[in-house]
């Protein structure tokens, strides 16, 4: 979801995205690929967020207290990476 909004220029750095809607794309995303791959790979709700929180933890992302919504940090290396990835 932040991507899309980097490529349409819509998206600013601070600014929070729900989580929510992106967890069901990632979700979608993981059922496509078991099928195309045939191997079942897990995209639970609890699996995903450890995944987002491996971008927090570095320092690239900030989710709310909540867990309900997620930024991109406003720091040089987490532009160059949403840069790099649109």
């Amino acid at each position: 979801m932040i991507k899309s909004r980097v490529s349409t220029g819509s998206y600013e750095v601070g600014k929070e995205s729900e989580l929510a809607p992106m967890l069901k794309v990632v979700q979608i995303y993981a059922d496509l690929f078991k099928n195309e791959l045939m191997v079942d790979l897990e995209a639970g709700e609890q699996q995903i967020m450890q995944r987002v929180m491996y971008f927090v933890d570095r320092g690239h992302l900030e989710v709310s207290e909540n867990k309900k919504t997620v930024r991109v940090a406003n720091t040089p290396n987490s532009i160059t990476l949403i840069d790099f990835f649109s």
